[in-house]
């Protein structure tokens, strides 16, 4: 998909995730920076954009000025026209039309250039392995945790997650009333299953 087709297939994915006609038209409006910009950076093909491209974008946010004003966008524009690259690159990961990557998800407030934070593969893993299995508290966090990043839920859904709604056998969990009160389905794997069996042992 390039940066042309892109505005009207988020317009869709909002419009089809529940979202207001109101709030679809003002994040296609932050969009169109980020699609420009991918344009002038001679990016024409989406599934091409990386973590490093993001970030780059966002440098050239905080250097950029409002056409409007003449000056350097405010907190909440920044804010709303870098949330709007990461929801697109966001919705296009989930829709499968471009590879999962570690996409940045925040934006640096204050004086401090607004760059991602994000977590390496490696990080995650001390922080799983951090965690002391030994005691119950350990078991259950750890359990969790693995739900979150492996299946990628949100952490409502994973402490909100019963017994009744897993199939470790099939290593399956049934999410109910997710984001706009739709259920999904999502795998969990073999690391999660373990951490429940033994959570689930006592």
């Amino acid at each position: 998909m390039g940066p042309e087709g892109a505005e009207a297939w988020y317009g869709a994915y909002l419009a089809e995730e529940g979202h207001k006609a109101s709030t679809i038209k003002t994040r296609k409006a932050f969009l169109r920076s980020f699609l420009r910009w991918l344009k002038d950076s001679g990016i024409q093909d989406l599934t091409n954009v990386t973590r490093k491209d993001l970030e780059d974008y966002a440098r050239h946010l905080r250097a950029a000025t409002s056409s409007r004003t003449q000056k350097a966008y405010q907190p909440n524009t920044l804010r709303s026209l870098w949330l709007a690259a990461v929801g697109l690159m966001t919705a296009l990961v989930e829709a499968e039309e471009v590879g999962a990557q570690s996409w940045p998800v925040k934006l640096i407030r204050g004086n401090q250039e607004p760059l991602p934070t994000i977590l390496s593969e490696a990080d995650i893993v001390a922080v799983l392995e951090g965690i002391d299995t030994r005691t119950t508290g350990g078991r259950r966090d750890r359990a969790v945790y693995e739900l979150i990043y492996s299946a990628g839920l949100r952490v409502s859904e994973a402490t909100k997650l019963k017994w009744e709604d897993v199939n470790l056998e099939d290593r399956l969990a049934s999410i109910r009333q997710s984001k706009f009160d739709k259920d999904r389905v999502v795998p969990l794997t073999h690391e999660a299953v373990e951490m429940l069996r033994r959570h689930l042992a006592g």
